[in-house]
């Protein structure tokens, strides 16, 4: 059992620690991107209920919609990407704040990759700090291995603790073998 947890907790860190580096690989190829005028055409709140899983309660989610257009080598080109990672909550404060940042008829500067105009974001930074999810996947590690070494001592437990029943047994037989002969001898 110990070592089944020890592997599952081993396996959320490499996925945890792969997921950091794809997002810091992406993090740091968006971070050279050039930046244009952009001008808002459309902010508001989109919101939507959902039904949590297993539960009988639902959650209403709260999504930033925020629509602009650029100009690229000039081409005309429309986005939506806000942040690299962003999502919804169901934090609607948060959700206008977005907007609010953001109004109809603003004009701002975006991030668009220069290989491929029509990636593009309003901000470079991700909207969740990795340093999070690395320290996350250290917690992981840690549980595995502390867990794995746990099981491995356990069970090195468990063979002392067998060795010592095993031989108290034989011990119980020697003596008992012994009484009958002294009974019978007599």
């Amino acid at each position: 059992m110990e070592r089944m947890m020890s592997i599952m907790f081993i396996s959320f860190a490499i996925l945890t620690f792969g997921m950091c580096l794809f997002f810091q690989t992406q993090h740091a190829e968006i971070a050279t991107w050039p930046e244009t005028d952009c001008k808002i055409t459309y902010s508001s709140v989109n919101s939507w209920t959902k039904r949590d899983v297993g539960e009988n309660h639902t959650t209403t989610m709260h999504e930033p919609e925020v629509k602009y257009s650029y100009n690229v080598k000039g081409k005309n080109y429309t986005g939506k990407n806000i942040q690299p990672g962003y999502k919804a909550s169901s934090d609607k404060n948060w959700a206008q704040s977005i907007c609010n940042k953001y109004p109809a008829g603003g004009k701002f500067s975006c991030f668009y990759n220069p290989d491929s105009p029509v990636d593009v974001y309003l901000e470079k930074k991700p909207v969740i700090g990795l340093t999070i999810f690395w320290g996350l996947g250290i917690v992981f590690l840690a549980l595995g291995i502390g867990i794995g070494k746990m099981g491995k001592s356990s069970l090195t437990g468990n063979m002392k603790h067998n060795d010592f029943f095993k031989n108290a047994q034989e011990f119980h037989k020697q003596q008992m073998d012994k009484f009958d002969k002294e009974d019978f001898e007599d």
